[in-house]
């Protein structure tokens, strides 16, 4: 088109490629659109020239331009039809990605160099899975973890992937969704690196964490932590002892009296009011108990020892009472009371003056050998073992006793419990305004311990929780670290070519109870970021 006949082309000149737009002949074509080798005449005029010189007619023209000529392919375009780019694209996006975690490895804190090389480990390893069987029907859960001892550790390698569900858990599955947790007789492991080797008498246990509320206290209650909350009392108490024994002394002393003389009051009337119920327990144990058990042992084991001890102290204390009574003076009295004279009684005055002149004395003198005697006498009673033991099963029978028991559960709740003047005489002393002021100044004094104390249990509101606390809420807020499987290897010997490998464990449940075995690092407890199980359905 463009050829030598082309009055057009300049001579000599290179090559020049023409871009030419699909709309370059429409009306609505800009201006700009032709830009080599015409970029200064006006469409019209470049077109009625070309026109009239080449003969070539430009509807044919414009066809063959919009068939061959094509925009530019966007970059995603080319990607998708080239492989090849697809491939180095890939590439280098796992290669950023790889360096990326390096990178995030290497500057933290939460993940040491064994756990990369145990993350490395999992990555690459060919996985191995082992089935459980329990002789009755355990709460397992879908990522339930698996831990093994190494070296005085519990280390995981593992969690419970599937469960062995029976036909009824099976048809509701079917009906609702997966079923993460339940009662089952078996179940599936997954080792994470393939496992550990198994040999003869291996098997797995399974541990579960208390739920009883004194876990809770437990665990929040560490020795460590008593320690240090005894330790932040102590000092709090030595700081302010003399201000708050003072402040406190009137309203406990009257509290301590006041309820005490009502508490006596209402054992006593509840006693009589239950005056049948008390002499049928007495009348059945003095009978039954006393008689048939006590007495013969306190005859046969008990009084040869207080004749033992007492024998020599009494014939002492009575050989120097005889020394002192003249048989002359009580002798006469006695002739005169009983004689018809008018005044009597001269013996009884006579023997109120021996024992307040002689006796008395005597008896004082040797009181503290009295106090040695009854030591040694108590301390042969108890130190004899059928004394204790009839003793020990005489009060165990009397107090496991349902009678007794419910009585004296009627007269605590009535006395203590139920007692309304009980409760109103507490809060009359604790509302008075010695109370109140008490109060003010100990909350002034024990404010900062009180801070501190909270802190040392929950952790500070701007900073981290507490590990202790991190465990329960783990354990109660996410329903995490519910359970756990301990297992045990068994003793490792080299399998020969016969041998068959082990295709399952026994599990047996845990006797004691015990922690869960993966700690919460206290640099970590804000986040709370051991993951062990998903979560239960």
């Amino acid at each position: 088109m463009f050829g030598a006949d082309n009055p057009h082309k300049r001579p000599n000149s290179p090559q020049q490629n023409v871009v030419v737009p699909k709309d370059f002949f429409s009306a609505n074509a800009p201006n700009n659109s032709l830009i080599y080798p015409i970029a200064r005449q006006s469409r019209h005029n470049v077109c009625q020239n070309f026109q009239v010189k080449s003969g070539v007619n430009l509807d044919e023209l414009k066809s063959s331009f919009s068939a061959t000529i094509s925009p530019p392919k966007p970059a995603l375009g080319i990607m998708r039809n080239n492989p090849e780019i697809k491939l180095v694209t890939g590439i280098l996006i796992w290669i950023g990605l790889i360096a990326l975690t390096a990178i995030s490895v290497r500057h933290t804190n939460a993940i040491s160099p064994r756990a990369v090389q145990d993350l490395i480990g999992y990555i690459g390893a060919q996985r191995s899975s082992i089935n459980i069987i329990s002789p009755q029907h355990v709460v397992l859960g879908i990522g339930d973890p698996l831990f093994v001892e190494k070296d005085g550790v519990l280390e995981p390698i593992g969690m419970v992937t599937a469960l062995k569900l029976d036909q009824s858990q099976l048809d509701l599955e079917k009906r609702t969704k997966t079923i993460r947790l339940a009662w089952v007789k078996g179940a599936q492991v997954t080792f994470f690196t393939g496992g550990p080797s198994l040999g003869e008498g291996a098997s797995i246990e399974l541990n579960a964490t208390d739920q009883s509320p004194a876990w809770i206290v437990k665990t929040m209650l560490s020795p460590s932590m008593r320690k240090e909350i005894s330790q932040l009392i102590s000092a709090a108490y030595s700081d302010h002892q003399e201000d708050l024994v003072e402040q406190f002394r009137p309203v406990i002393k009257k509290t301590i009296v006041d309820s005490a003389q009502l508490v006596r009051d209402s054992v006593l009337d509840e006693l009589n009011r239950q005056q049948e119920t008390v002499a049928a327990i007495s009348h059945r144990y003095q009978n039954d108990v006393i008689q048939k058990e006590l007495m013969p042992v306190i005859q046969a084991e008990v009084w040869p020892i207080v004749e033992e001890e007492a024998s020599p102290l009494v014939e002492e204390i009575g050989q120097e009472v005889w020394q002192e009574v003249s048989v002359w003076r009580f002798g006469w009295r006695f002739l005169y009371d009983k004689s018809p004279l008018p005044d009597k009684k001269l013996s009884q005055r006579e023997f109120d003056r021996f024992v307040q002149n002689k006796a008395l004395p005597i008896f004082e003198s040797h009181f503290e050998d009295v106090i040695e005697m009854q030591k040694r006498m108590i301390a042969r009673v108890l130190a004899n073992k059928k004394v204790t033991e009839t003793v020990s099963t005489v009060a165990r029978e009397f107090f496991s006793d349902e009678e007794v028991q419910r009585l004296f559960k009627d007269v605590f709740r009535k006395a203590v419990v139920d007692n309304p003047e009980l409760r109103e005489s507490i809060e009359r002393t604790w509302q008075s305004e010695e109370a109140r002021s008490a109060m003010k100044m100990a909350n002034g004094r024990l404010e900062s311990t009180i801070t501190r104390i909270g802190q040392s249990l929950f952790g500070s509101p701007k900073g981290k929780i507490t590990p202790e606390f991190a465990r329960v809420l783990r354990n109660r807020v996410l329903h995490k670290d519910d359970r756990w499987l301990v297992l045990t290897p068994g003793n490792s010997v080299e399998p020969s070519a016969s041998s068959e490998p082990l295709r399952a464990l026994e599990l047996t449940i845990a006797t004691k109870q015990k922690e869960f075995p993966i700690g919460i690092d206290a640099d970590q407890s804000e986040t709370i970021s051991v993951e062990t199980r998903g979560d239960d359905e």
